[in-house]
């Protein structure tokens, strides 16, 4: 295997345990133990036979130092992780209730007619959240026992290492700077700390930051197959997984690459049609229209792209998708008592508190503030946003299309951090601030350092695209 298979590996196993589950849960069956071993052999064959592997352009040898230094750190993160994962709970009430509790009720074989799924009467709390997560610490639990499942945790950072590094190698970036960026991403502060987030804390946070480093690598690569497995993983993570997959759909949208958007869109196609039907199912909400938002995906992304292709040239574009935007949000905040009657948990909650931002608007000033002061906080997020500041510099005139993507995307996502705050139910926005906000950074800390990779291979000191031989570019041909 090649690096980037071994990047690929995780994902492609989720991958298949995750269609196998939700086919076998929405058939009304079981889900049992040997599933996961078997998903596992079966992504690892298809990594060995598969028809071709992009190799990297600069092949002299890492220096011994930084090689040594780099494996040595990193391996002790990841043997500390496992012993802190395996002799300790989860660390605060979400993780425990949100997915621990609920791989304990799933048990092995996972079993989604047990009272705790099947029952209103019976106290689930996030009764409707994704299942993935809470499936491969099940069955994971049965194998190696329920302690030992754990170590899904460190074995995920250990995959966004290998992930940023085998990215920084695919782009041309010599060994040493692909060591060393790689190496300052697993020293994040936030993921080795003990609160919400770490490798250790039991949320589901770690692994929507693999998956969303997936989708952020497959925009500044332009690869089809991470594009499809982070669109297909991230709504079955995290409910804000499917706000990530659609904005990577999103930013595929305004491009020529019909290949990669139709990915992207078939991914999450195929995920909301596996698990939009069964969440309605678990949130004991009416299922016949539930998969709908699946057939919708999958031709509306194409169709928008075709549209913008034939009709809307240049700024035209943008002022389309700023008043598309706006209606958008005009309609949600119109339609909030709609909302609110709505059988979906998450609905009601969103529109429950749309009244809050109008009430917040004095307060945007310190919220702002308070916002960019967490993007250069050092004990949560490291130096990763402060470092994007003079990579954007370094690489702007010498931005490709999937770089321009991926700030894209980056930014929006920001963006939406904002907005998640002026609708958060937490009246005490400095707790927020302090406690919700550092959590979903971490999330997307990979995409920060993929960013700085990209400035890095863009130097004139580094390996440069045009001096790449036939067929061994940053793209697989």
């Amino acid at each position: 295997m090649k690096l980037f298979d071994l990047a690929l590996f995780p994902a492609l196993t989720m991958a298949c345990f995750g269609v196998l589950a939700h086919a076998l849960f929405l058939a009304g069956s079981v889900v049992p133990s040997w599933t996961l071993p078997a998903c596992a052999a079966m992504a690892a064959l298809w990594l060995v036979w598969r028809p071709f592997s992009v190799s990297a352009v600069d092949r002299s040898p890492a220096s011994r130092t930084i090689l040594v230094a780099s494996v040595v750190l990193v391996l002790g993160i990841v043997v500390w992780a496992s012993w802190t994962s395996c002799i300790t709970p989860d660390r605060s009430w979400d993780g425990l209730v949100s997915w621990t509790l609920r791989a304990e009720a799933l048990g092995a074989p996972a079993d989604l007619s047990k009272a705790f799924f099947k029952q209103p009467e019976v106290f689930a709390h996030s009764r409707a959240y994704p299942l993935l997560q809470p499936g491969l610490l099940a069955l994971l639990g049965d194998l190696l026992g329920q302690q030992t499942a754990r170590l899904l945790f460190p074995f995920l950072f250990l995959s966004l290492f290998v992930l940023i590094l085998a990215t920084a190698r695919r782009m041309g970036v010599s060994w040493n700077a692909s060591l060393v960026l790689a190496t300052a991403f697993s020293i994040t502060p936030g993921y080795l700390d003990v609160g919400a987030g770490a490798i250790d804390s039991g949320y589901g946070d770690l692994c929507l930051a693999y998956a969303v480093a997936l989708g952020a690598a497959g925009l500044l690569l332009e690869d089809s197959m991470l594009l499809f497995l982070a669109c297909l993983l991230l709504p079955w993570i995290k409910p804000e997984g499917t706000a990530y997959a659609i904005l990577i759909a999103a930013c595929l949208v305004l491009g020529s690459n019909k290949h990669n958007l139709r990915a992207a869109a078939g991914g999450l196609g195929i995920a909301f049609l596996l698990w939009l039907p069964l969440r309605a199912r678990l949130s004991f909400a009416p299922t016949t229209l539930s998969w709908l938002p699946g057939l919708l995906v999958l031709g509306l992304f194409p169709a928008v792209q075709e549209l913008f292709g034939r009709w809307c040239r240049g700024r035209v574009k943008w002022l389309l998708l700023g008043c598309l935007a706006l209606g958008l949000a005009l309609a949600a905040f119109l339609g909030r008592s709609a909302l609110l009657q709505s059988t979906d948990p998450l609905l009601r909650d969103f529109a429950s508190h749309l009244g809050d931002a109008v009430q917040r608007i004095p307060s945007l000033p310190a919220m702002l503030l308070g916002w960019g002061y967490a993007l250069v906080t050092f004990k949560a997020v490291g130096f990763a946003f402060v470092l994007l500041i003079p990579a954007f510099f370094l690489s702007r005139d010498r931005l490709e299309v999937g770089g321009r993507r991926l700030w894209a995307f980056l930014l929006i996502a920001l963006g939406l951090f904002f907005v998640a705050l002026l609708l958060s139910p937490e009246h005490d926005v400095a707790h927020e601030l302090r406690s919700r906000l550092s959590r979903l950074l971490l999330q997307i800390v990979p995409v920060a350092w993929l960013l700085v990779v990209q400035a890095w291979a863009l130097l004139p000191g580094d390996t440069l695209t045009s001096q790449l031989p036939a067929g061994e570019g940053p793209h697989p041909r």
